[in-house]
């Protein structure tokens, strides 16, 4: 009896033990995730909208739909016969991509969605008219969840799964339907077959250019070809189907040089369709709609050919640790069709051979005639206009898409590089039946010719000589009619350089000043790659001599000196002395002057009344309105400035933490490929609906990336590999959202083309391919919508972080484009690398994280700081005032607090309970149990009083006013260099009233209790846990040794777990542990 009593008495502790680790746990999880749990528990009644949210949803699926009826592109069409199908066709879907669609990529820019929402395949063409084997259907149902749960899903949050789960033939001839294989039922079906070929892409990954070792994959093949699984089940159906029809589901392009195949009939893109899009896809079989869509992508037979191949993944220094990945944007502008026309054009490669479908090509099931009927060319920093009539020739109604393309003269003497044709404006048609016209008007500024000079004038040049204007169907072919001529290109002539200097012509004329070099260090490079490094940039002077040839070599490099010294400085890469800022003016903070945020709609950016509101906020409020960004905007009191959401959503609205359901969009390649700035339009106005129906106010999107590579991860968040046609697309749906009052980020500014080591890797790249390639989308968008936010990107240029630059968020957007938007990090939650006090001095506005950023006192506690901080709220308030979001109340729900409050109370009541019941009567003897039974329910009332108590201290009741003082000692030594860190800290009670820290003689004080948030949960625990070890009342002696980059490789008296990877400030991570234990 005794040894049961005491193992009962085991198991009490070892229960309670367990408790306790629960709610320590749990509690530092709930603080550090604060803003998701009130965005989880949000208030629905506190929205701004009467549209419902059922309502909203339904209209975005009809919209997707519409999209995709206008974006899917008819790639062949053999001899214009094979489609449409005749009504009632029955149809073999063959494909684990028939079944399992890929709707969109995966990653943030993906909604809230419940997949049986969407149409699938079969439903889409059923709904069409059409007849779908069910005994396929019922194969790949039966086979797909067994090989994905066995093998990988196609896509997951970290990443697209590079799996090929496709069914080998013997898979399909063992299958059992009907009583035969279902190989034999569908050939008995019908004679008409569809093959679905899909590739999944999503944030976190890039496409794999190895294959061997994923399931399905050949080894020596990249994840865009087609694998020996795929092959023969396509090589079957060509052998054994009178009409065989294929489907790319992808946003990335593949090579696709079996569609060449004779014995393939018809081809078409659907790109990620979205809720809506499979159904899209049977309106366009059943000829309902006539295929209209473009590709945004210039298609080659060979993805190896393009220069961005042998520059594009993992790449390291050898030269140094910690932060040292890079990647050489060595293409210049030379990026899709850019390089493909211009080298053809050189003959440096043979265009046919080399490129199967040109960028902006796409068929359809009627023909179109095109005529020039006007045309005004403007002068420079004027516009050129033309009239072109389009009629339709053909036997059915359908639309056409007219694209504007110019050609520049090239002189390598001027050492400019030029694309032999570069987009310049398209439009496209409404329906137009048999014989009907429409006449449509291309427009574009003059000076968006010029070309960026980084090398002599450093600014924008509009060379002399002779230019074409040429009418085309895609980047390659001119435009013949059906007589058999052609439009013939419109000449224009330039009779002298302009130069766009104050010294000389001026600014041009979209900008608000003369654009010049900004990015010189990074155009540059490393002192390896760049203009003044052993390997340079790729020129059309010498094609063969410029190119890069091998991606191994290009593999590990060394920078220079001077360039380790700016990627390790701890300022985010840029040259910013935090103990040393500039003097200014006594900043005024904390005074009411009687403005609230809703006094200041429709203010003008340079009302002096935004200084007198951004003087009545505390120094703390500030920084809670700068730290505080992640998936909310926080609440102000003192401007009466209600909290509002902010949410995912390139794609689609979309949070880890909520229940709802949004709609999915066509992928933003799709929307391009409708080449429809109308639609584009309306698409981001019924968005606006469903954000204002959900309660959000403002969103993380568009997405106006470049496709650099096919092979980048989130090809399918982002529009084209063109500039123009991704900034015209962007505009207009970020126009629509505005309208709308929905405050967006336009991102990832800038050059955030790959997934791989996208945290913190160093981007090179020309200052002319950054600006004319990488920024004009985004330029675009700001010039033409009046764009109010941006997202800055992981990634470094050159040496430093996006969100550190000043260049790229003061100089160039806010002085070259005129913007006031607001600019916020990508969800940034390591300090090491993304430093939030140079964030505030490069014109950064918000920090993207569910805890506050730590901005210190070096920033906060200085005029310069102070004034820094009241600039970003500025810019952060001026947009909030004008969106949705300043109609909110100012409230605050109790039900996370309820949930939060009853978590812990039950916890702590089953350790009280665990302890009465179980251990105490486990250690007592037989007399003692019989005793203390009586007395267990009295016990158990008095530990509901005691939880309670308990409760009201966490609350912060009760804590004794004793003064008192704690100092500390933290040394580090890196290879022999010492630094030293001394710790004074004086607390009332257990709260820590300052802490003053010597740290290289210089003395600063840290205050802000939010601060230990930037550790992550599993670290604090331990570093809770180690601090109660030692007690607050003596003095704690702490070396720690670390190597060159201030990561911990020898810690004495200490716990080496508890330093997160990469910290590069040990002591001042635990200065801010001990100040949060004892501020609770």
């Amino acid at each position: 009896m005794k040894s049961k009593g005491r193992k009962k008495g085991y198991i009490g502790i070892a229960l309670t033990a367990i408790l306790l680790i629960i709610t320590v746990v749990a509690d530092l999880l709930a603080s550090r995730y604060i803003t998701m749990i009130k965005l989880y528990f949000m208030d629905d009644s506190n929205s701004v909208y009467e549209m419902s949210a059922d309502e909203a949803l339904s209209q975005a699926a009809d919209l997707t739909e519409e999209l995709g009826n206008e974006g899917i592109v008819l790639l062949k069409n053999k001899d214009n016969a094979s489609l449409p199908l005749a009504a009632g066709t029955k149809i073999n879907l063959f494909g684990i991509a028939s079944y399992q669609t890929l709707y969109q990529g995966s990653g943030s820019a993906s909604s809230w969605f419940k997949q049986d929402l969407n149409t699938n395949m079969k439903k889409g063409l059923e709904d069409a008219g059409f007849e779908v084997n069910p005994g396929l259907w019922q194969f790949y149902e039966d086979n797909y969840k067994e090989r994905s749960d066995q093998e990988g899903g196609m896509t997951d949050m970290s990443g697209a799964d590079h799996s090929i789960l496709e069914q080998s033939l013997d898979e399909y001839e063992a299958y059992d339907y009907e009583g035969e294989n279902v190989l034999t039922y569908s050939e008995n079906y019908s004679d008409v077959a569809m093959v679905v070929i899909g590739r999944a892409g999503g944030e976190g990954s890039d496409a794999t250019m190895e294959m061997d070792g994923y399931v399905g994959g050949d080894a020596g093949k990249h994840y865009l070809e087609l694998q020996s699984v795929e092959q023969e089940l396509l090589s079957y159906v060509e052998e054994h189907y009178d009409k065989v029809i294929v489907v790319l589901n992808t946003a990335m392009v593949m090579e696709t040089g079996f569609l060449d195949d004779e014995a393939i009939d018809a081809a078409l893109w659907i790109g990620m369709p979205g809720s809506r899009g499979c159904g899209s896809l049977g309106n366009i079989l059943a000829g309902e709609v006539n295929p209209s869509g473009h590709l945004a992508d210039i298609y080659a037979y060979d993805l190896t050919t393009a220069p961005s191949y042998y520059n594009f993944g993992d790449y390291t220094y050898s030269n140094f640790d910690g932060n040292n990945k890079y990647v050489y944007y060595q293409e210049g502008i030379y990026v899709g069709y850019r390089y493909y026309e211009t080298a053809a054009a050189d003959g440096y490669i043979d265009y046919d051979t080399t490129v199967q479908f040109p960028f902006g090509y796409g068929l359809s099931y009627t023909n179109f005639d095109w005529e020039v009927e006007k045309t005004e060319l403007g002068d420079i920093g004027g516009t050129i206009n033309i009239d072109v009539k389009v009629t339709n020739t053909g036997d059915v109604a359908g639309k056409d898409v007219v694209e504007l393309y110019y050609a520049a003269p090239y002189d390598p003497a001027e050492e400019i590089e030029k694309s032999s044709v570069v987009l310049g404006a398209f439009e496209k048609t409404n329906t137009l039946k048999p014989g009907e016209s429409e006449t449509v008007t291309l427009t574009m500024n003059v000076d968006d010719m010029a070309s960026y000079d980084y090398k002599n004038n450093k600014c924008y040049v509009l060379s002399a000589g002779d230019y074409e204007f040429r009418l085309q169907t895609d980047s390659h072919n001119m435009k013949v009619n059906s007589d058999g001529t052609a439009v013939e290109p419109i000449a224009y002539t330039v009779d002298s350089k302009v130069v766009y200097n104050d010294a000389n012509q001026g600014k041009r004329s979209t900008d608000e000043v003369a654009a010049e070099n900004l990015f010189d260090a990074v155009t540059a490079g490393d002192g390896y790659f760049g203009a003044d490094g052993t390997v340079g940039y790729v020129s059309r002077s010498d094609w063969a001599g410029t190119m890069p040839t091998s991606r191994e070599t290009n593999m590990n490099v060394a920078a220079s000196d001077e360039t380790v010294a700016l990627m390790t400085n701890n300022t985010s890469g840029w040259e910013y002395d935090l103990d040393n800022l500039p003097d200014a003016e006594p900043a005024v903070t904390g005074v009411d002057s009687g403005l609230e945020i809703s006094d200041m709609t429709g203010l003008e950016f340079d009302d002096p009344k935004w200084q007198q509101l951004v003087e009545e906020m505390s120094v703390d409020e500030l920084r809670r309105l700068y730290g505080t960004c992640g998936w909310s905007n926080p609440a102000i009191l003192s401007i009466n400035k209600a909290a509002a959401i902010d949410m995912d959503g390139a794609e689609g609205l979309h949070n880890l933490t909520s229940d709802k359901t949004a709609n999915q969009y066509v992928g933003s390649t799709v929307r391009a490929a409708t080449w429809n700035k109308e639609l584009a339009y309306r698409m981001g106005t019924i968005y606006g609906d469903e954000c204002l129906a959900n309660g959000i106010s403002g969103m993380y999107g568009m997405t106006v990336n470049i496709h650099r590579s096919p092979f980048g991860g989130r090809c399918f968040e982002g529009y084209s590999e063109d500039p123009t046609l991704s900034g015209k697309i962007a505009a207009e749906e970020i126009r629509g959202l505005q309208d709308k009052k929905i405050a967006v980020y336009l991102k990832h500014f800038v050059a955030n083309e790959q997934e791989t080591n996208r945290g913190g890797v160093h981007t090179w790249v020309d200052e002319q391919a950054l600006r004319e390639i990488y920024c004009r989308p985004f330029e675009i968008v700001t010039k033409e919508a009046d764009c109010n936010g941006y997202m800055t990107s992981y990634n470094y240029i050159g040496t430093g972080w996006t969100g550190a630059s000043k260049p790229l968020m003061t100089d160039l957007v806010r002085g070259e484009w005129g913007s006031h938007g607001r600019m916020i990090t990508d969800a940034a939650m390591d300090f090491t690398i993304y430093v939030p006090d140079t964030g505030v001095l490069a014109g950064l506005d918000m920090w993207l994280a569910p805890q506050t950023a730590v901005t210190t006192k070096n920033l906060y506690g200085t005029d310069y700081g102070i004034r820094m901080l009241q600039e970003s709220a500025h810019r952060q308030l001026y947009v909030f005032a004008n969106t949705s979001g300043v109609g909110l109340e100012m409230q605050e729900g109790n039900t996370w607090k309820l949930v939060v409050g009853g978590a812990n109370a039950i916890l702590i009541l089953g350790m009280a309970l665990s302890i009465i019941f179980l251990v105490i009567p486990g250690f007592r003897g037989k007399k003692g149990r019989r005793k203390m039974r009586k007395q267990l329910i009295h016990k158990a009332v008095i530990t509901l009083l005691l939880g309670c108590i308990m409760l009201l201290a966490f609350a912060g009741c009760g804590k004794s006013n004793e003064k008192r003082n704690v100092s500390g000692s933290y040394h580090t030594e890196a290879n022999g260099y010492k630094r030293g860190t001394d710790v004074d800290i004086n607390l009332e009670g257990d709260k820590i009233t300052t802490i003053v820290v010597n740290d290289m003689d210089s003395e600063y004080s840290l205050t802000d209790p939010d601060a230990f948030q930037m550790m992550w949960p599993t670290k604090q625990t331990m570093v809770l846990q180690e601090l109660q070890n030692m007690g607050p009342d003596k003095i704690a002696e702490i070396k720690i040794t670390a190597d060159d980059n201030g990561i911990p490789t020898k810690i004495e008296g200490f716990n080496l777990d508890v330093i997160p990877e990469g910290c590069t400030d040990c002591a001042g991570m635990l200065i801010l542990a001990v100040q949060d234990a004892l501020s609770k």
